[in-house]
């Protein structure tokens, strides 16, 4: 279940829709940074959305209409931000330590099946964004 989905468009659901995203916000109460565990439960349900979504829709429809935006407080680790940028960019992480976590956040797609999917979609907005903490 997504904390807000919003429809841009005509449309009030997935079939009707120009496009969508789909928002999880996440609070921490430490203020210490995170690593690619924090994400976990919420990339699996990005990848199960997909996976929804192409039960009755094309692959290419769902790249073109779907993106996801992750809103927490926590900051996220060095290691977190060149993961995720590795994997949307499609180049190589920069250590082990960023290896390690691209590799765990690709793994929880796979493992949902999907190949890597949710994080390189054709598009040219990236299809996981994340809002880092505002003070």
């Amino acid at each position: 279940m997504a904390d807000l989905v919003l429809y841009y468009g005509a449309g009030d659901n997935f079939r009707t829709c120009e496009r969508l995203e789909t928002a999880q916000f996440k609070y921490k109460l430490r203020e210490e940074a995170v690593s690619a565990a924090y994400l976990k439960k919420t990339i699996e349900k990005f990848s199960d959305t997909i996976i929804g979504y192409e039960k009755t829709s094309s692959a290419l429809e769902v790249d073109i209409k779907v993106s996801f935006i992750f809103v927490t407080n926590a900051p996220f680790s060095e290691n977190l931000w060149d993961a995720i940028t590795s994997l949307i960019n499609g180049t190589p992480p920069s250590d082990s330590g960023a290896a390690t976590q691209a590799h765990n956040l690709k793994k929880w797609c796979v493992d949902r099946g999907l190949m890597d999917a949710c994080w390189r979609r054709p598009k040219t907005d990236p299809p996981i964004a994340v809002v880092p903490t505002q003070n």
